[in-house]
């Protein structure tokens, strides 16, 4: 399941607020921000970050989604935003 277009709104507004605010946040402390539940709640967060990735990669803009970290790896997206990375083509 994807995010709905209401949490990716609020999802957008959240992470503009902590890019203005230089502060970086865990997947878990996201999906709290949006108030999600559920199972599956950080791979609909993780889908949207890899959406707006391309984004912003195809805009030649920052890329938001570095804002939101993995808790195995403080500080930094997880493994799976590098893969991503790596296999950009356009």
């Amino acid at each position: 399941m994807d995010l709905t277009l209401e949490e990716q709104i609020l999802a957008n507004v959240i992470l503009q607020d902590l890019i203005e605010k230089r502060t970086p946040v865990s997947y878990s402390d996201f999906s709290s921000l949006l108030e999600l539940s559920g199972p599956q709640k950080i791979n609909r967060i993780v889908k949207w970050l890899e959406q707006i990735t391309l984004e912003d990669a195809h805009a030649g803009n920052p890329l938001r989604a570095s804002m939101i970290f993995s808790k195995q790896t403080p500080g930094l997206p997880s493994p799976g935003f590098f893969i991503l990375r790596e296999n950009w083509s356009y």
